[in-house]
Order: structure tokens, then C-alpha cells, then sequence
């Protein structure tokens, strides 16, 4: 029988009156989910320009990049983006 990863769940806050249910990851994972910037902006409601404006100053996760350091490709660690999530206050 193969172990599986152990998983936490946590709710996530949703656009409107969705809520989005994702699995918190542990180190034992072995995969980290990345998002794409179209999709880090359908699940914030924030625009490219804020999303970048905020990596610059340090108030959004930065990027990682997607390949060789030639490559432009990047992506948000979905666990990054959960923890900036649980650290916004409510109503801001």
C-alpha cells in the first residue's frame, strides 16, 4: 500500500460568494502546485498591474521562475499564495 501525502484542508476565500477549498500542503508533499499569472488573477480579483506593483514593494509573494534562468516563464507557489491570503484582514 502507498503512503499518500498528508493533507490539511483549509477554506479559502472565493470572488464573491464562492469559496474555494484547496489542500494545504506539508514538506512531505513532493509537488508543489504552481499558478500561472491568469489564473493568481482570477483567484485575487486583482489586476496585473497591482499584482506586480505589490510584488515590487513586497505586499504580494514574488514569483518563481519557470525553467532555466534564460527563460521569462514564472509562477506563484500556490502555498505562498495561501499564506498571503490567510494574512489579509478582513474588509482591506
Amino acid at each position: 500500500m502507498s503512503q499518500t501525502p498528508s493533507t490539511q484542508w483549509t477554506p479559502r476565500r472565493g470572488i464573491g460568494n464562492t469559496a474555494l477549498r484547496t489542500p494545504r500542503t506539508t514538506e512531505t508533499d513532493l509537488h508543489i502546485r504552481v499558478l500561472r499569472e491568469a489564473e493568481v488573477i482570477r483567484l485575487t480579483g486583482l489586476s496585473r498591474t497591482t499584482i506586480w506593483r505589490r510584488v515590487r514593494d513586497g505586499s504580494f509573494p514574488p514569483p518563481i521562475r519557470l525553467g532555466p534562468p534564460s527563460t521569462r516563464a514564472k509562477g506563484w507557489r500556490h502555498t505562498d499564495l495561501q499564506d498571503w491570503f490567510d494574512g489579509l484582514q478582513p474588509g482591506a
